[in-house]
């Protein structure tokens, strides 16, 4: 064979190998197979039988009015954001758009659906799993993202809602509320934030102007903000805390809407810091289990009116600092701060119970705590027991009247028999048989 001819025969050798290798897929044209499409187009019932993977965007929609039933079985939805620029929608795994509900449950053992990190990269953001614009429903199963597990986003009839009794979610955040009226609602599960720093969180509201009037209800559950908040309450909603166990370097921080908890326990772990607090705009580092802090003017993006209201059995510790801290953010001097009534509850700090800078809005009614109260207590209504490290505010006993029954002399009967007329009016002095004087 000559030295050409076996040149020629090696470069066809490498031809055909060439053909017969399959192409490989450029970064983000991997798309979903077309029966899980479908399922999510048209609604009905799902049992997953194999693992999916796919990083092209916007595969997976579920249409308006639609409801689909996803049971993910034991096996995995992944998917990864490749791509140099992924915008709004194109972020996220999956897509409930307004009018539709997702019901997500897993009959196996550790069903998923990821966002897996992949070529596009942005700062502060990343791949994310439910955008949801409709109603989630969270019976069981995992659901874990690079940025944010699940979005809450505006709908045109103020609706948007999602529902945990179970299962768990996770990312550098939770649960995000970005929509007017937005609701969200924990009975059991687990919610847990993997931040690098305070900047980051489980459940997270906005403070942005039109993103207020939510409602967020933690009936139990655990909620974990890590080395982030538990829970980040910047807006002008209404956040209920009636159970369940929320933790992180901050336990629960609102810098706008009302508080009222009921029951549950909040625990801080994060370093002691003293106000008024550094901030970045977001959340706030201070180390104690529930603040209250004014940051910016009132027609700034942070509504205020801030009230909060305590009562049961809640409780509230933090490791290394306050249990409840009232103050300003550095740079704010608009109080936003309305009020704070204590009706029960126990309060533990590591640095003391309570740090209230605006007490006239303060009542504290009962409670029990680690440290004094008397700076917050009126002292004419209520008392403070100390007992085991642990001071008690209660409210005086009103005095006990006994009535007396009046002693009567011996043999003198309190019965009264007797029948008693009236007496027939008689004028003394007066001659009846003149005329009346007249002036």
């Amino acid at each position: 064979m000559t030295k050409i001819r076996k040149y020629a025969v090696i470069f066809l050798a490498i031809l055909m190998a060439l053909a017969a290798a399959p192409m490989a897929m450029a970064a983000g044209d991997v798309a979903a197979p077309d029966w899980l499409k479908d399922a999510f187009e048209k609604g009905g019932n799902l049992t997953l039988s194999e693992d999916v993977s796919f990083d092209k965007a916007s595969e997976l929609v579920l249409s308006t009015d639609k409801t689909l039933n996803l049971d993910l079985n034991g096996h995995k939805i992944e998917w990864t954001a490749n791509g140099g620029k992924l915008e709004a929608r194109a972020r996220f795994a999956i897509v409930v758009e307004e009018g539709a509900t997702l019901n997500i449950s897993d009959s196996g053992t550790d069903g998923a659906i990821k966002a897996l990190k992949g070529t596009f990269v942005k700062v502060n953001d990343g791949a994310r799993g439910i955008a949801n614009y409709g109603t989630v429903n969270i019976k069981s199963g995992i659901i874990e993202s690079e940025y944010a597990a699940m979005y809450l986003y505006a709908n045109s009839k103020d609706s948007v809602s999602a529902v945990m009794d179970g299962g768990k979610l996770q990312g550098r955040y939770g649960v995000v509320l970005f929509a007017k009226k937005a609701s969200f609602t924990i009975n059991a599960g687990t919610i847990k934030a993997t931040p690098a720093s305070i900047e980051g969180g489980a459940i997270s509201g906005n403070g942005s102007d039109g993103y207020g009037d939510t409602v967020i209800t933690i009936n139990g559950g655990t909620i974990d903000g890590g080395k982030g908040i538990g829970i980040y309450h910047p807006q002008s909603g209404k956040l209920y805390i009636n159970g369940g166990e929320i933790s992180g370097c901050d336990g629960v921080q609102v810098k706008a809407g009302s508080l009222e908890m009921t029951g549950g326990k909040i625990t801080a772990s994060g370093v002691a810091a003293e106000p008024p607090y550094e901030s970045d705009s977001t959340e706030t580092a201070t180390g104690t289990a529930l603040s209250l802090l004014s940051q910016g003017a009132p027609s700034s993006n942070y509504a205020g009116n801030i009230t909060a209201k305590i009562s049961g059995g809640a409780v509230l510790e933090s490791k290394n600092n306050y249990a409840v801290v009232e103050a300003f953010v550095k740079g704010s001097t608009d109080v936003n701060f309305k009020s704070l009534s204590i009706e029960g509850g126990t309060f533990t700090g590591g640095t003391a119970a309570l740090s209230i800078v605006h007490t006239d809005g303060v009542t504290l009614t009962g409670g029990s705590y680690s440290s004094d109260p008397s700076d917050y207590v009126d002292k004419t209504s209520c008392t403070i027991v100390e007992k085991d490290g642990l001071f008690t505010v209660k409210g005086k006993a009103a005095p006990i009247v006994t009535p007396v029954k009046p002693a009567l002399p011996d043999g003198t009967s309190d019965d009264v028999t007797a029948e008693i007329k009236p007496a027939t009016a008689v004028v003394l002095g007066v001659d009846t048989t003149k005329s009346a004087i007249t002036e």
